[in-house]
């Protein structure tokens, strides 16, 4: 019986032993709701209501980049589905909300919390949307003018658009 017992503690501390670390690389959310769709004003109103419940500095980090991993999401969606207007929106938002993170992270700083953690992983957020970004670059022309109905065309150069949005996403 006690033969058992030790084999039993030596299987158990030898499945300790031979155990590895498993690391999962940074991943963008499934877009939500798009524009046109009846929920969307209702998400975008929730997402402002949101700020007030993450009142801490690190709840307040993880919220700003949700949020921006949210609108760049929905900004590839929609510059798949060749939608420029709305897809140069909702990109400038989520630039909006990822450069809100350096001065949160100094803020946690200031308080004394150790920022090793959140620092890697806006480092690796910023790595996955500036491979976002060059992937859809390379998928939508240069330059583009938006001609709507009555009203004046609107020129769009991708280019700039995007080199803004890939230095705002530089740390």
């Amino acid at each position: 019986m006690k033969k058992q017992y030790f084999l039993y503690i030596l299987l158990v501390f030898a499945a300790f032993l031979w155990t590895t670390t498993v690391r999962a690389e940074y991943v963008l959310p499934y877009p939500g709701s798009m524009p046109g769709s009846k929920f969307y004003l209702l998400s975008r109103i929730a997402d402002s209501l949101k700020r007030y419940w993450y009142w801490g500095s690190i709840a307040s980090l993880q919220y700003h980049l949700q949020l921006s991993d949210k609108y760049l999401v929905e900004a590839k969606t929609l510059f798949e589905y060749q939608q420029y207007v709305l897809a140069v929106d909702a990109l400038t938002r989520s630039n909006e909300q990822f450069t809100v993170l350096p001065g949160l992270l100094h803020e946690i700083e200031k308080e004394g919390k150790n920022v090793s953690k959140l620092r890697q992983k806006i480092s690796e957020a910023s790595e996955k949307h500036l491979k976002t970004l060059d992937g859809i670059q390379t998928e939508v022309p240069a330059q583009y003018v938006w001609k709507p109905e009555k009203l004046e065309p609107v020129f769009l150069d991708f280019t700039k658009i995007f080199f803004e949005a890939k230095q705002k996403r530089i740390l």
